[in-house]
């Protein structure tokens, strides 16, 4: 009982003492996620997703390896190592181990004479996987899904007991607009994650269960340049214990440093404070975090984390594919783009046309007419301009002219959906909508290669 003691000191930001087995399980591991406050259901991603929600495996967008160590109280050693191995962008791969050690223990027999001392020691090792069910437009994990598998083994003196453990949990993650600013622009997630399922430990004829853990999550992100705040909350139950909140929060400045800041209301012993720093270098991320349990002392855990290889993400998204793509017709448009928009901004002003189509030039001084062009030089300025933006908003322009009604309209949401701040595009939009006779789609609007692949998904949609 001795280990499980000591044990249950370090596991005590999860509930009490309880009755289960393997406690070292209970072990949290990452010093962001002890930084944070033990609340990583839904803000954990890359290699220690395995451990707090496999699911967050496929947001790993390089091949990583993590190490922690954290010297616990009395002596007691634990480490995790875990590599996280992309085969793409939403789908990864993991292998870890978990290792506990608390050096020699004295022995008593069964009238409590010392016997003299014995080893004692635990050992995990496990495979996880994780994939996107659903992506969004750009090709990233909407709902994605992880599960892993382990084998336990706790020593004590000549006796071992062994069996295997199931984890599992589900991520979802909705992003903002790209161009989106403020409280409500950031990235929302909810996670749910199950740990630890599966039969107990059995010494002699004494058997102990696992410490079996639901957790519900819920983070947000938000980014203003090269800094970003993450908050996430977390509500933690197990079989053992009642349930109880974590949160904390993740300040980034420059993309180089981490402050970190949470608290584990499920502590029995001390405040439930955590803490800790972290520094992003080119390959590495390092870091440190501590959490205070009162007049027994703080423990401290170190860890870093390497990337190993090229970014998998920029290799598999379709929309890259698609912008492309995108970028070749940009290019041919540009030319035409430049005239056709003097030739709109001469019709709204009522010059002649130099265009013989009668039809075409009709069209175009009907546009230029519901855009104001003859008295708003500013629209024709943006319209005329150099760029994705203003390229695919001539394709538009050309696509109403020939009598392409629905192309028109898909185009000019596209060109919009590149910049929504650029009001010329989303005065466009509206005018070949008016004169088509349609209404913009509002979730319809993004730039073209994330415009494509939404059509291509509602088309894939439809005939499941």
């Amino acid at each position: 009982m001795g280990i499980l003691m000591l044990l249950m000191v370090d596991s005590a930001g999860a509930g009490g003492a309880g009755e289960a087995g393997a406690s070292f399980l209970r072990f949290p591991v990452g010093p962001r996620a002890v930084g944070m406050g033990e609340s990583q259901a839904a803000a954990v991603e890359g290699a220690y997703a395995a451990y707090w929600n496999p699911a967050g495996l496929a947001l790993t967008e390089f091949p990583e390896f993590a190490m922690t160590h954290n010297r616990s109280l009395a002596g007691v050693n634990h480490q995790y190592l875990s590599l996280a191995w992309p085969r793409r962008y939403g789908s990864a791969w993991n292998l870890n181990i978990t290792r506990l050690s608390v050096g020699s223990l004295e022995s008593y027999d069964a009238q409590g004479a010392r016997t003299g001392e014995v080893d004692a020691g635990d050992l995990a090792a496990g495979i996880a996987y994780g994939r996107a069910l659903t992506v969004d437009a750009a090709d990233r994990p909407r709902l994605s899904v992880g599960g892993g598998l382990k084998w336990v083994e706790e020593r004590l003196g000549p006796v071992n007991a062994r069996t295997f453990a199931m984890d599992g949990g589900l991520l979802w993650v909705r992003r903002a607009d790209e161009r989106a600013r403020g409280i409500g622009a950031g990235e929302w997630r909810l996670a749910l994650a199950a740990s630890n399922l599966g039969p107990g430990l059995k010494f002699d004829s004494e058997a102990a269960a696992l410490p079996m853990l639901l957790r519900f999550g819920a983070a947000w992100r938000v980014t203003s340049g090269d800094d970003a705040l993450t908050v996430s909350l977390d509500y933690a139950r197990g079989t053992d214990e009642a349930g109880a909140p974590a949160f904390g929060a993740e300040w980034e400045v420059w993309r180089m440093l981490a402050l970190r800041l949470g608290f584990n209301l499920g502590q029995d012993i001390g405040s439930g404070f955590r803490g800790g720093v972290g520094f992003r270098l080119k390959r590495f991320d390092l870091g440190y975090a501590f959490a205070s349990f009162g007049d027994l002392g703080a423990m401290h855990r170190v860890g870093v984390t390497m990337r190993l290889g090229k970014e998998v993400r920029s290799k598999a998204p379709r929309a890259s594919t698609l912008f492309r793509q995108q970028e070749r017709e940009n290019r041919r448009h540009v030319e035409e783009g430049a005239k056709l928009w003097k030739e709109a901004a001469a019709a709204g002003r009522g010059e002649p046309s130099r265009e013989g189509n009668r039809v075409r030039t009709a069209r175009l001084a009907a546009l230029a007419k519901q855009l104001e062009l003859g008295t708003r030089p500013e629209r024709v300025a943006a319209l005329s301009s150099d760029g994705e933006q203003a390229s695919v908003g001539a394709a538009a322009v050309s696509a109403y002219l020939d009598g392409q009604a629905r192309k028109a309209l898909l185009l000019a949401q596209a060109a919009h959906g590149v910049d929504r701040d650029q009001e010329a595009f989303a005065a466009l939009m509206e005018a070949v909508a008016a004169l088509t006779y349609q209404k913009p789609a509002v979730d319809e609007i993004y730039p073209p290669a994330g415009l494509v692949q939404v059509k291509l998904d509602k088309a894939l949609a439809a005939f499941k």
